[in-house]
Parts: structure tokens; sequence; C-alpha cells
């Protein structure tokens, strides 16, 4: 209910509205207040359907939702049964729950036309031959100012074969070839034909417009009821208005740009500047100032005033019309613009701005920097009518902050204030009044130039920082925590002042120093629990921006350190053969420094340059290992080592280093080296292998955990990244259309701010395929197309392309002396494609009810990809389109997909297979940092059959992952049969396991050994279950492929998951069994995630005949395993058989056999399929019954994809199979055997 949220929600009468559909729903720059007090519950807001043209407005278009009747009897049937227009009445019982009334999106029947199919937004598949008439009702709701503003209003409807049309129960149209008034529900729709979309004037019947909800009805008839390949109808309407006023025009912007409401004159001091961010101007004559919620309209602004884009409009406290006739309160209040209509008793319509401002200093004004921006704060001097001074920097700043150490353990975390000041500060009374809690004492003081660090355990981090001492720099404990992820956190002064009504002294709290910062994106991502903290570079620049931001360097503190291991030839965890390649790979993201590697067979280094004198020769650098590179910088011994860089966690395939080794024999293996420890993991994973040979138990292989200093961050001293001055903050850059037209410019703008102001800012940009980019400068000084001079939008116009081409772009702003890069360059050392902004010229577009998900990459990102092991995990990048309106530029893109869908190398995105992308965790997608876009894999198996089976694990209240059909285009090419599905990530766990959100995923995979490139595979004899036998041996090497642990990098624990091991394998015989499997898991969970797989029959999966397609999840606090599912394919129909058995567990499983034999856990997995069958498994295919809600469920999937053009999904397969196998699971379940007493 504050700033970045918008205030005029907050009790003003405003809704909230998710203004952007594809932002994070948790962040408050995703939404906006609505366009009019109320809102409009039921219907998108006009703020989300506005044309460009603001006297244009779209009432109803194709998708919005209505309720539609099939014909087969009157919808509204008088006493003698014959048809009536009750129905079309705006009173009319339509309730799906009590009536034959269906919801469904506008565009109603069925068509084998692409054509037709993009106005049917819902298919009825069942209509031909079967009933002749639909009849559909559309809800829209107007306000009396909108009612009261239409002048014209339009119908545009399209049909086949015959239609009439009905307002608010009165006939205003029809198609001249239907008899009856009304017609019958079994009448014809007259000659069958293809007629064009009709246009009906409604302006003569706008009388029967009312305020509130209104109905436009129609009934749609085919020709006859058999033969015909098509019949549908669906009505667009669409109002004109006069020339809207501020209160009318959802474009009409004027904001509080900055008040002073605490003046050192006293009463009357106070005052309030407007200002027009644009785009278009304002007539101010029916806008009113207020201070309170309850009374919008206290003070009018005077007739005749008008604001012009750019332009302001100030006004002091006073005698009205003079002056606005209430006092600003010192303490905080909220301010509200509002318009109302132009009548005697005039109404508030909307409002256009509301400021809510805390405490503030005497003198000290608070407003937007810069002008018409979403920033707000205190300003460094006031400027009445005028342009806004920039953020007033105080002496004191929050400098420093650790919000999430590496080691994951809370008592390291602090937040750092320095004094950039000349004097010294006391600091008794201040206080952090946000993110975390903490009152300094009255003695407290900071001296010029001096640092005070607040922490968690001051006690603890005294022992941890010898530069620390408690009471002298080190204070705290402070109460709460700082976020892992994003946090506000705020530091305030005290301030005393005289309450108005009483003259008491009442204490205020003064912002004094605000920071929200994130966990990566634009803002530094190794503070987050990577090894760094956050550091302010430049004390006396904003640092409420990512720019204003660093990593600590901890290259100073770290030192090289020696690690070994040896395997001698007895050391039966270990399978000694003869060994071609030797990895290594760090298990997640990091940098290292590596130097003097050993890989000694029998006392003989087998590895050519170890020591990397010869740069990186004899060495395969793969996948998110691509960015290493050999430095001279800080060897451990000669002139160079190897600096490793991973991007993500490495695997036997395509991401890792490694080099080929020959003349090795069965022996003592010996791992040497020297290592030096950066950022990032601290784990650094050797190991041999055989090409394609994978082999149980392991070979040799050992994860050394690397040194890692505690003492992370530089609290109480100056920061590493300091700076006495950085660039400009590059932001908000955008470009216009997003989807440019061949030959139409591409307008791109940034905002640029400096406090030292800007010297200069420049566009670069190319077509792709172009070896250099041209500079275009960008101006801020309203010339060109330039909107407005000096708001800080700065703009430049890249001449328009020819169709398919991709322009790049980045832009460059300096102060004269600092360059800041957008967006941010990679460092030079990274053998990756460059960072830009992409458009791509005339994309394709289409009409659809799919999202539309648009992927352009520039041509060394193509290259890149055609130069890679498919298998590579490296992130590449890559500029992203969701639904044609919100662009999110610099996101990452590769691959994904098990080898057996993307082995060899040389493919590119535009393959169609498997792809994941990352979003800037600042601007997220959706609330989700990253993607799966999984491809259905066509016809043979299809989109439908995986969303139906996971249907059956929600009804039963199972975990599962949520999917979405989505049209994709990826560098203009249209890629069919994909969705987004969620992947089993921390997101997930924080949806399904609430409280229980701790614990340690592992993904269940095959175990496959590579060749040395990555680019193929074998692993087929691994493909096992969760054992524990002398072949498999309690350590990581047995289980780290197999059971790959996907959470909690900080660490290699294994122990959780050898106790389940331990718990499954133990002999069903013995007495300690049951109370060992029960400590670990539900057994009813278990039971019933097993029970579901086999009912679909998908045997891909673990414990059925693959160890893959799963997850564990070990659930902390609560110390429980669960089984996840994932990946359903080979299901419904394409999998096992409607009769195949229901235990049918293969050998690799033992653990599963055995558990599906004890008589209480087979007893519970009958009792799964039993639960099933009573409920959601049913359906009404191949009878006379009403269709289930598994029919209709399916029936609306299929029903979507046959109008995108993407077939039905084997729709009736699926029923068939669903029918079948319940069939035989009620059969199974008949002659189930007695189970023994005792163990039930």
């Amino acid at each position: 209910d504050s700033n970045p949220w918008p205030v005029s929600a907050d009790g003003a009468g405003h809704s909230l509205i998710l203004a952007k559909l594809g932002g994070d729903p948790e962040q408050a720059q995703s939404w906006s207040a609505s366009s009019y007090l109320a809102g409009t519950p039921g219907s998108a807001d006009q703020a989300q359907t506005v044309s460009s043209d603001p006297t244009l407005v779209t009432l109803l278009d194709v998708g919005s939702q209505g309720r539609y009747f099939k014909g087969r009897q009157e919808p509204s049937p008088g006493p003698d049964g014959k048809p009536t227009t009750a129905w079309t009445q705006i009173g009319f019982d339509d309730a799906p729950a009590t009536t034959a009334w269906l919801d469904g999106a506008n565009g109603y029947g069925y068509s084998n036309s692409a054509d037709e199919l993009q106005y049917v937004g819902t298919v009825l598949s069942d209509m031909s031959g079967n009933y002749i008439s639909i009849y559909a009702r559309l809800r829209f709701a107007l306000s009396a100012a909108q009612v009261a503003s239409l002048t014209q209003l339009q119908a545009e409807i399209r049909y086949d074969d015959g239609y009439v049309l009905y307002l608010n129960g009165v006939r205003v149209g029809d198609s001249g070839g239907i008899v009856g008034t009304p017609p019958a529900y079994n009448a014809s729709g007259g000659t069958a034909a293809e007629p064009p979309a009709a246009t009906v004037d409604l302006t003569a019947f706008m009388h029967l417009l009312r305020q509130g909800e209104n109905i436009l009805a129609f009934q749609v008839h085919n020709a006859t009821l058999a033969g015909s390949s098509d019949c549908f109808g669906c009505v667009a309407l669409r109002g004109t208005v006069a020339q809207p006023d501020a209160g009318e025009d959802p474009r009409a912007r004027v904001v509080v740009n900055e008040i002073l409401a605490n003046s050192d004159a006293g009463d009357g001091g106070d005052w309030i500047e407007l200002y027009n961010p644009g785009p278009v101007a304002v007539s101010l004559s029916n806008v009113y100032l207020s201070d309170d919620r309850a009374n919008l309209l206290k003070y009018k602004i005077p007739v005749g005033a008008a604001l012009q884009p750019g332009r302001f409009w100030a006004v002091r406290q006073g005698t009205a019309p003079d002056g606005f006739p209430f006092a600003l309160d010192s303490a905080g209040e909220t301010i509200y613009v509002t318009a109302a209509t132009d009548a005697a008793s005039p109404a508030p319509i909307r409002v256009l701005d509301a400021l809510r401002y805390e405490a503030l200093d005497p003198e000290t004004t608070f407003g937007r920097y810069p002008d018409g921006s979403d920033s707000l704060d205190c300003l460094a001097a006031g400027t009445f009518g005028a342009a806004n001074a920039p953020k007033l920097i105080r002496d004191v700043v929050i400098n420093e902050i650790m919000y999430h150490h590496a080691t994951r353990d809370e008592r390291y975390e602090y937040v750092e204030l320095y004094n950039r000041g000349s004097d010294a500060v006391c600091l008794a009374g201040w206080a952090f009044t946000d993110g975390i809690e903490y009152t300094f004492a009255q003695n407290a003081t900071i001296a010029p130039g001096g640092y005070l660090v607040v922490a968690q355990d001051p006690n603890f981090l005294a022992t941890v920082y010898e530069n620390l001492a408690v009471g002298e720099n080190l204070v705290g404990p402070y109460q709460g925590g700082l976020d892992d992820h994003s946090e506000r956190i705020r530091l305030a002064h005290p301030l005393q002042r005289a309450d108005a009504a009483n003259g008491q002294d009442q204490a205020g709290m003064v912002t004094v120093d605000e920071v929200t910062y994130c966990d990566g994106g634009r803002w530094p991502a190794w503070a987050d629990g990577m090894g760094a903290s956050l550091e302010l570079r430049d004390p006396g620049s904003d640092n409420d921006t990512p720019g204003a931001w660093a990593d600590s360097d901890e290259s100073a503190k770290s030192t090289w350190q020696e690690f070994s291991f040896i395997a001698p030839p007895d050391d039966g965890r270990f399978t000694h053969d003869n060994p071609s390649i030797f990895d290594f790979m760090l298990l997640n993201a990091g940098e290292v420094l590596l130097d003097d590697l050993e890989c000694s067979f029998n006392g003989v280094n087998r590895l050519a340059n170890s020591g990397f004198e010869s740069g990186d020769a004899s060495w395969r650098i793969l996948g998110n290992h691509t960015r290493s590179f050999v430095t001279t910088d800080d060897p451990h011994s000669g002139s160079r080592a190897l600096h490793l860089i991973a991007t993500g966690h490495g695997d036997p395939g395509a991401n890792r280093i490694n080099q080929s080794i020959s003349g090795t024999s069965p022996g003592t293996v010996i791992f040497r080296g020297w290592a030096k420890w950066l950022r990032g993991s601290r784990f650094l994973l050797l190991r041999t292998t055989r090409e394609t040979s994978p082999v149980r138990p392991p070979r040799p292989a050992h994860a050394f955990q690397l040194d890692m200093p505690l003492d992370l961050g530089t609290p109480g001293r100056q920061n590493t990244a300091f700076v006495a001055n950085r660039g400009p903050d590059i932001r908000e850059v955008r470009h216009a259309p997003v989807l440019p037209a061949a030959g139409e410019p591409i307008l791109v703008t940034a905002r640029v701010v400096d406090a030292d102001g800007i010297d200069s800012v420049t566009l670069f940009h190319r077509v792709e395929g172009s070896a250099s980019f041209a500079p275009l400068p960008m101006v801020d000084d309203g010339s060109g197309e330039d909107a407005i001079a000096g708001d800080r939008i700065y703009t430049a116009a890249i001449t328009g392309g020819t169709a398919g081409q991709i322009r790049a772009f980045y832009i460059e702003a300096s102060d004269g002396v600092e360059t800041t890069r957008f967006p941010t360059p990679l460092p030079p050392s990274a053998e990756v494609p460059t960072r830009t902004c992409l458009v791509r010229v005339a994309d394709v577009q289409q009409s659809s009810r799919l999202a539309n998900y648009r992927i352009w990459m520039s041509s060394d990102v193509m290259d890149a990809f055609r130069s890679r092991a498919n298998l590579s995990n490296e992130l590449l990048d890559c500029t992203f389109v969701y639904n044609d309106t919100e662009v999110f530029y610099n996101c990452g893109i590769r691959l994904r997909g098990s080898p057996f869908l993307r082995g060899g190398s040389g493919w590119t995105p535009q393959t169609g297979r498997g792809l994941r992308i990352e979003f800037n965790s600042d601007e997220s997608f959706r609330g989700r940092q990253e993607i799966n876009l999984d491809w259905t894999e066509g016809s043979s198996r299809g989109p439908l059959q995986e969303r139906a089976s996971y249907w059956f694990y929600a009804q039963l209240g199972m975990q599962h992952s949520r999917q979405e059909w989505v049209r994709l285009y990826v560098n203009g090419t249209r890629l069919t049969n994909f969705e987004d599905v969620q992947k089993v990530d921390g997101d997930y766990i924080d949806a399904w396991f609430p409280g229980n959100n701790e614990g340690y995923i592992h993904k269940i995979d095959d175990y496959f050994e590579y060749n040395a490139d990555g680019t193929s595979h074998s692993g087929e004899a691994a493909d096992e279950g969760l054992l524990f036998d002398a072949q498999h041996p309690l350590m990581p090497e047995t289980y780290r492929w197999h059971f790959e642990k996907r959470s909690h990098p900080e660490n290699d624990t294994w122990q959780h998951l050898y106790e389940l091991a331990v718990a499954l394998n133990t002999q069903s015989s013995s007495t300690t069994y049951e109370r060992g499997i029960e400590a670990k898991l539900d057994p009813r969970h278990f039971t019933k995630m097993l029970a579901l797989r086999h009912a679909v029959g998908d045997w891909d999966s673990y414990g059925y005949t693959r160890g893959k397609n799963n997850a564990f999840y070990f659930a902390l606090p609560e110390g429980k395993w669960y089984l996840l599912p994932w990946d359903i394919d080979f299901t419904l129909g394409s999998g096992r058989g409607a009769s195949s058995s229901l235990f049918e567990v293969t050998n690799e499983f033992p653990e599963i056999i055995q558990f599906l034999n004890y008589p209480k856990y087979k007893q519970m997995y009958y009792d799964a399929l039993q639960e099933l069958v009573d409920g959601p498994w049913k359906t009404s295919y191949g009878t006379a019954d009403p269709p289930t809600d598994f029919d209709k469920f399916l029936d609306e999937g299929a029903d979507l994809l046959t109008a995108e053009g993407l077939g039905d999904g084997r729709r009736n397969q699926i029923k068939q199979f669903v029918r079948d196998r319940r069939t035989f699971i009620l059969s199974q379940l008949a002659n189930q055997p007695t189970q023994p007493a005792g163990r039930r």
C-alpha cells in the first residue's frame, strides 16, 4: 500500500490490475491502478485493451468470456413451448451450475478452415449432425461517464450460416436468412454460404445501454443439421467516444511531481507540483487535489488550466481558487489528483495519481527524479514549478550488504553504514525500519569517513573479522533477516515535531537511505550465496539502482592450496580398468584458478600440459565451462594457470574440461594439483572415465572441497568495488514498435541518469550479419522523435529494415569521465557472443488463443550453437517477447532434454527441440526465473496426453507440473507442439511444500558416459534404481549422475540419500524394514505416485522400467522423502497397453519390487488404484452417458488444439485407453489377493 505499489488502490476506489501480464505478480512494477474507479471485475481493464486511437473503445472482442447454450432445445421457451427472447435479457439466469448454459470464450462453433478458426474461441466438436444452432450471451460493463461519452456504437459479426443479434433484449440486427421472431432453435440459418463479416451500426440503439452490466446476445444457425463443414458465430463490439478529457482518456497522465510538506515558513508554506509525463496534453478543468481518500474533490484546479506533455503546474497552500485549502502533514500522508465529471455535482471518475510520503525534514521536498518517473525520494533542492533536482544523497549511506553468505549461515549477515561526510554524525534513535529492525543506542556515532556494521550476530561476527569490535564499529543484533532473493532496507532518523491539533511534540522517522536489492539480473549475482558481499561502488551516487553495486572481490584473501586423492587398486569402491579420459569440472557455477594438475597411474602422470604453460593445448573446454581461459595472473608455478569458470553445474557430457589419456593400466590412481578459489562453487570434481562406457562401481573420482575465506566482504573497511565516480545509470530501455513492419523506423528509448550530468548518450546498432556497429546520437531535447525535452528519456530512431532482418543495438552513456554500457558487456576473456538488444523486422503475426513466445538471437549466437555440442548447457544471449507486447532483453537460452533428444552437435534453437530460457531475476517472467519449453513430440504421442495424465495427479491432490501450450517463434520460424512446462525447482517446491521447502531436490536420470566431446553417449546398461550393495557403495560418486543433486550448491552432502538407499534396500524380512521405510518416506504418497504412473502406462519412469523422469525431494525440516513426477511422455495409450500389468517393475529396481511385494504397501498400492477408479478415472466414451469431468477437461484441450490447427491430440484414443484401463484395473482389484494379517 505504498511506493512502489499503486497507492490509489488503497482505499481510494481503484482496483489493482496486472499491467504486465508477463511480469512477476509479486513485484510492484507488474501492477497499476485500474483505469477507472471501481475497476472492471469480470472483464479487462480499458488500459489492457485500449487502441492507439483513444476515441475507439473495444467493449467485446474475440476471446472475451461469455456463456453459450447448445441449441438442442429452446433456451427460454414460453408457456406454450414456443421461443422467446427472455434469454437475451440482462437478468436472465444463465448460471452454469444450475442451467444448461456453459462458460466459454467468444466465438462459438466449429470449422475446418484455419481462417475461420481464428474467430472460434470455443470449439463445439459435437455440433455437426447433433444440433443446428448456438446461443451466446456476452456481458460488458459501462460506467455512467462511458455511456455518456459514446457517440457511435458498432458490432462486427463473423458467422456461418445465419445470425440474429440482440442488445439488452432488443433485436438489433440479423443476416436476413432466418425465419421467425425470434427464430426457433431448430430453424435453418438460410442458404449454406461463406458470408463475409457483417458490420451492424448500433448507434441508433445506444439508448438501450445502461450503467453497469449490459448484454450483447446472438444466436447463430447452420443451414442444415448435417452435411456442413462449419457453423460458428463471433461478435466484436466497438464504440466511438468524443475526444476524451482527463477523466476519460486512459492515456492522460498527470502526476504529483514534487511537494513541500514541512516548510519553515509555517502555515501556508506547503506546495504541490504537478507534471505531465505525456503522451497527450491534459485539460485540468475537472481535476481536483485532495489529501483525503474519503473526499477526493477538496480543491478544484482553476478552470481553463491545461498541461502540455513535459510541463509543470504548481500551487501553494492558500485560499481557493488561488491556493489549495488544506495543509500537508509533515508526518506523512497521501495526496490525490482526481479527474471528475463536469457537472453541478461532480463525481470522481479516476484518480490520476496518488503520492504517499512519510515524515520529512523541514524545507526538504519529496518528489520524482527524473521528472514524471516512478523513482520517488527526497530531493537535493526544491524547484517549485520547474525541473526537479536530483535525489538527495545524505552523508550516511548504506554501503555494504551481506544478505546471503556462501555458508548459508545467517550469523554472517550484516549491513554496513558509511559516513561520506566531513563531520561526525550522532545516530541516537536512528533505526532500520524496513527489511531488518534495529534502533541505535543514544551514544552511537559514526565518524567522518567511518564505517559502522550492524550485524545479525555481532559477537559471532567479531570472531570472523579481526577489524571489527563489538560496541566500536560493530553493533547489533538486529531483528528479522535479510531475504536471500530481494529485500528493501530502510534507514531512518528520528524527527520531533509539534502536533498541529494539540501542540504536543511527536516523534516521526525520516528516511535517510533506502535500498531494494535483488539477487541477480542487472544486480550483482555472486553476492547471492556465491562467496561475495554486495558493495556500493560510489557512495556519492544513487544507491537504489543495480549499477551502483558490485560483488566484493575476494581474490586477495583466497590462497593457493594443494589437493590430492589416492585410489589404491584394492579400493573396492571403484572399478579399476583402463580409462581413456580425464575430466574435471566445478559442481556448480564458480571461478577457480588451477595449476600443476596430476592424474597418475602407478606413479606416472598421464596428463599433457598439466601446468597450462602451453595455453589450453591438449585440453577440451566444453559447454558451461567454455568461458575458462589460461591466464598469466597469479599462477602457482611457472608463468600460467587456468582460470576455470563454470556458469552452471558440470556433468560427464558436454559441460566439463577434459583430455584424452593413454597408456593407463589398473593400479594406484592419484589426483593431485593446486587450486585457488575465487568465487562460487567450492567443489572441484576430478574423475577418470572411458568413452561411452558406464560401470558400477564407478571409476576413481573425487570432489575436492576447496578452502573459501569465511570473512567475505569488507565490513568496516573500504569496499573493494569503491570508485570515486561511476558512470550514468541506463534504465528502462525500450524499442517501439515491438514488432516493426518492413521499412518502419525502430524507436529506441532509455532513461539515463547521473547526478553529475550527462555528457553523451550513443546508440550503436547494426543489421545482424554485419561486422560493425554504427553510432547514432540519442537526444533528450524534444527534437525529432524525442517526445519530451529534459525528462531524461533519450531517443534515437533506427532506419526501417527489410522483412526478416534482425537489428541489434546497445547503448553507451558518459558523464564526461566514466562510461556505462547497456547491456553490460561480458568480460573480454569470455569466448561467448557479446550481449545486445535485438528486434526482428516484420516478424510473423497470427491471431491465436495461445500465448505467443518469440525468441530472437544474433548471428553470433546462432553460430555459437552451430559450433557446439547439443548437450552444452552454456546459456547464450537472446531477446524474448511475450504476446507481442512485453520485451525481455538479455535472457539466456540453451537446448534442453536428454541425450536421446539432443545428441550430436550443431543444432540451433530453430531445430525444434526442447529449450531452456533463463530470465533476469530482477525482471522475471510471470514470477519465474527459468522456463522449460518442451517439444511434445508430434502426433505419435501428442500435446494432450501429458496434460491429461497430470490432470489425474491433480484430482488426487498429488504434486504435478503446470503446463501451458504456446505458439513459439524462433528467429521468425514457427515451431509447433510446444508447451511451457513448470520444472521441478525451487519455485515448484515452494508451491507444493510450503513450510518444508528447505530440502534437497534430486533429479532421477540415466547415468551416461560420453565420448570425449560430449556428442554421443551410452548408459542403458547403468539404468537402475536407488541401490545399496557391493557395486553401489555409499559414496557420492555412486549416485552423483543417477540421482543428481539440484539444490544446495553450498555443499556436496549426500547422507540424506544414503539413508533412503539403506532403508529401501534393507531386507523386507527384517524387523527394521517397515520402521526404516516409514521413518524416511510416507508410504501412502509413495505408493500413490507409483500407482498413478502405472495406471497411465508410462513405462519410461523410476519404479517401472527406467531410472529417470522423476525427482526425489527430501523435505526439510520434515525430514521425509517424496517421489515427484516429470516428463510423462509414453502415456494413456502411447506407452503400455490398457491391459498391461499394474505391477510391472523390471529387475533394475529390486527396492521397488520388494516394496510393492510387502503386504502392507501392496495394499496401499491397491487402495490408491481404488481411489483412482472410484474418483476421477472415468469416461463416457463409447456410451450415451453425459461427459465426465475428465471428458470435459480433455475436450476443452482438444478443441483448443483443433482451433489452432494442431489436431485433436489423440482425444478419442486417450478416452478409449482410459475406458479400457479402468475396466482392467477394476478386474484386478476384484481379484486382488488377500494380504497376510499383521502387515497391512
